[in-house]
């Protein structure tokens, strides 16, 4: 029996550099809608300052589906940032606090 999901989803489509939330939080799982056309990378990120951690690059051409960061998810410090190097339509699933 595959997992639900739960918490707050944000859908990224083309090519973006996005917040996706500011402050403590959980990111659960990306949920890939179409084969990414280039590299989708995800940071803790500090938008107020320069500080970031790459938390996760999921590579070009990946293929659909949705891909789980651990049964408890992974935890964000910061604020969490996606960057879509190519047309890609992605939906981000996460928690805050």
């Amino acid at each position: 029996m595959a997992a639900t999901l739960q918490g707050n989803n944000t859908w990224v489509r083309g090519t973006a550099n996005s917040s996706i939330f500011t402050g403590v939080g959980v990111l659960d799982a990306i949920i890939v809608g179409a084969t990414a056309a280039g590299a989708i990378t995800l940071t803790d990120t500090n938008n107020g300052a320069s500080t970031r951690s790459v938390v996760s690059i999921l590579k070009a051409s990946i293929v659909e589906g949705t891909y789980t960061f651990g049964p408890n998810g992974t935890s964000i410090s910061q604020g969490l940032s996606i960057k879509l190097a190519g047309a890609s339509d992605v939906t981000v699933v996460w928690r805050k606090g």
